[in-house]
């Protein structure tokens, strides 16, 4: 059983202490002679005591009732189990409170017996109507417990209708949202649709106005048109009399000229006619000479003028023999250099030079008889060592000394007709060949000997003295007209220069003052005030020449010139090797050649800037020239990456094509392909200083092919 909390015990408890005190203070005050009063004191006082009775049990019932109320609130949540045995013991507890009464009380008499009856009677019945009130209180009870179910289920009710009435609410909202932003559409639409009426209702305005306007234009336009076919009436009238204005003129103008001609023939006649009496006086004086002479007299002037004549003849023959054996050492000079450079070619390409022997780079450095001679020992024996097949640049040389030859031997004028073409068809076919490349000595002797031919043919007099008189009048009167016709050209000329002089003096003292404050710290500006000096300069008629007058910078106007035009070859060089696409559709021999002509091309232009760099750099930087596009990290710099990814496409395509050659048949081009690709890439690699990855790719995949071939050409052994 489920024991009952101890307040509770303690409530009965105390509630039974409380009446038994009650009754027994009630039962002492009352005197023990009241059982000898009379009937009606007896009823006053047996009424008395049953209103303090009713007045106690009201009291105890109200404490009782208050409390209960509270012990219902506290108990509300206790099972009815609980509350069965809350009655049972309070039953044990009236019992017990039964037998203390029972104890405590004294039965002195009968009244009091009856008295004391009465009042447990009503007790009894009060304790009956507790027990009622008890029962109706606990069912209650019970209902409330059903409805504290109920309630809590009407909660969870509660909170899930709260939840979805959240849910109500912020659906509503978004409603709300919606119906306040589709109100907002809808004053913007009211407001858009007010607008297009209003541009509707302008846009018929103005068609009005168009078609008001047009109306107004067309009769504007029949005004104009009638003026314009007036006008042009009028111009057509204007346009007769123009013709036959210009008609006047140009008649004018040719009785102008015509004028002018004949007073040009006028004078020239007159000139002619005071030559002729010059002449004719000078020969009647030489007449009247000659016929006071003797004949012997006149014999030995004849002689004398032959004599001097011959004189003059061999002067001239032993200048033009002086200018032509200079001429002939200059090709000869140019021919060792010549062969010297095709040494070196050879020496930095395939030849190693043993210690302690000449090699080309010494002779470069002097020219001698004896230098000559190691040097010609020096291309046979390159001749002889060199048995591949010749390389572009070594075709490059051949065909230039093939094209100096043909131009030598086309200038000799005694050598006979029939010897001619066998020695252009050599040379040709000696620069021609490309398979089998083979130096042939006897170039080596046949230049200069054509070049000898040439001297010879070229050291014929020019002129044959001869008493003829007709071919030296004929000399006289051409010599006479050019020189006529030079001081004419070279007068109008000085009249213009002296023009350009008197009249542009100011802007040229201008455009000096510019090129002395000039100083640039970009290339870019620097071309571009050259372009515009040079567009400046060009009104004059000789620039040279008019400048000359005045106090022109002319050292620091070439060094602009001069870089101008530098940088200019420089970034179209690097244009064209920027621009460069290996063409699949060509052969690869046609492919190659274009790659290996540009290459050639970077490195004339490379070492011919390189020889001038350090000397070209201090003079622009006396002028405020800028130089950082000399270095290495400026336009050359550009241009040597760029070669790298021409070396890559370079071996590329080397490798595309060894791929296309497959069998022993095509064993000697592929050797040839190999032997191009790798010197190819020598050269790049001396001149850039180095590959980039890709490059290096390239050459590991041509050189893993060099491996590859070498062992099998092994294995075949």
């Amino acid at each position: 059983m489920v024991k009952l909390p101890m307040f509770v015990r303690l409530g009965f408890l105390l509630a039974a202490s409380i009446a038994f005190y009650a009754v027994k203070q009630l039962s002492l005050k009352t005197p023990r002679h009241s059982s000898k009063s009379s009937p009606g004191n007896c009823e006053a006082q047996a009424s008395n005591s049953d209103e303090d009775k009713e007045q106690s049990t009201c009291s105890k019932n109200c404490l009782k009732e208050s409390r209960e109320e509270e012990e219902v609130k506290l108990m509300n949540k206790i099972y009815n189990p609980a509350m069965r045995k809350l009655l049972n013991t309070g039953d044990d507890i009236f019992l017990e409170f039964e037998h203390l009464l029972m104890g405590e009380m004294e039965f002195p008499d009968a009244e009091k017996d009856l008295n004391e009856i009465e009042r447990l009677r009503s007790l009894v019945k009060e304790l009956e109507e507790r027990e009622l009130k008890l029962e109706g209180e606990l069912l209650e009870y019970h209902g409330l417990k059903e409805q504290e179910s109920t309630i809590l289920e009407l909660q969870k009710q509660l909170q899930m209708k709260s939840v979805e009435i959240d849910r109500l609410n912020i659906t509503i909202n978004a409603f709300e949202d919606e119906k306040r932003r589709l109100y907002e559409e809808v004053s913007r639409t009211v407001y858009v649709r007010k607008e297009l009426e209003e541009a509707k209702n302008k846009i018929k305005e103005m068609q009005k106005k168009i078609q008001l306007e047009a109306k107004q234009a067309k009769g504007q336009l029949l005004l104009l048109k009638q003026q314009v076919s007036l006008l042009q009436s009028k111009e057509g009238e204007g346009l007769k009399i123009d013709v036959e204005l210009e008609k006047s003129a140009n008649v004018l103008k040719e009785l102008e000229l015509e004028v002018m001609e004949l007073k040009r023939k006028n004078k020239e006649l007159q000139i002619e006619k005071r030559e002729l009496v010059m002449k004719l006086d000078a020969a009647e004086g030489r007449i009247t000479y000659l016929s006071n002479l003797t004949e012997s007299e006149v014999v030995s002037k004849v002689r004398e003028e032959v004599l001097s004549l011959r004189h003059a003849n061999e002067d001239l023959q032993k200048q033009v023999e002086r200018l032509q054996m200079n001429r002939f050492n200059d090709v000869e000079e140019l021919v060792y250099l010549r062969w010297v450079n095709a040494c070196l070619r050879y020496e930095l390409r395939n030849y190693q030079t043993p210690t302690g022997k000449v090699s080309a780079r010494d002779l470069s450095r002097s020219m001698s008889p004896r230098s000559r001679e190691i040097a010609k020992q020096l291309l046979l024996e390159y001749e002889t060592h060199f048995s591949h097949p010749s390389s572009p640049g070594s075709e490059d040389f051949d065909t230039t000394a093939t094209t100096n030859t043909t131009t030598t031997t086309t200038t000799s004028t005694d050598e006979p007709t029939s010897k001619k073409p066998s020695l252009i068809q050599k040379l040709k076919k000696f620069g021609r060949s490309k398979d089998k490349a083979h130096r042939v000595p006897e170039l080596v002797e046949l230049y200069p000997t054509l070049i000898k031919r040439e001297s010879k043919n070229d050291s014929s007099p020019p002129f044959i003295s001869s008493s003829s008189d007709a071919s030296s009048n004929m000399i006289g009167e051409l010599e006479h007209e050019s020189s006529s016709n030079l001081t004419k050209e070279n007068g109008c000329i000085d009249h213009q220069v002296k023009r350009d002089v008197e009249t542009q003096g100011e802007f040229i003292q201008s455009l000096a003052a510019e090129v002395r404050a000039a100083s640039f710290s970009r290339i870019d500006d620097l071309v571009a005030f050259v372009k515009w000096l040079d567009e400046e300069l060009s009104f004059l008629v000789d620039e040279r020449t008019v400048l000359k007058h005045f106090d022109w910078p002319e050292g620091k106007s070439a060094a602009l010139r001069e870089a101008s035009f530098e940088y200019q070859d420089l970034t179209k060089l690097e244009n064209q090797v920027s621009s460069f696409v290996d063409d699949p559709s060509l052969s690869w021999e046609a492919a190659l050649k274009k790659m290996y002509d540009l290459l050639e091309k970077v490195e004339q232009c490379f070492y011919a800037l390189l020889r001038t760099r350090d000397m070209a750099m201090s003079r622009y930087r006396e002028f405020g020239i800028p130089t950082d596009w000399l270095l290495d990290s400026g336009v050359l710099g550009k241009i040597k990456i760029l070669l790298v990814q021409l070396a890559c496409t370079y071996m590329k395509r080397v490798a595309l094509e060894l791929d296309a050659l497959r069998g022993g048949d095509k064993e000697p081009s592929r050797e040839f392909l190999i032997l191009q690709g790798v010197r190819f890439a020598s050269r790049v690699h001396q001149l850039s200083g180095g590959f980039d990855g890709e490059s290096m790719k390239a050459f590991e995949e041509l050189r893993r092919r060099v491996h590859t071939q070498t062992g099998e050409v092994n294995q075949e052994g």
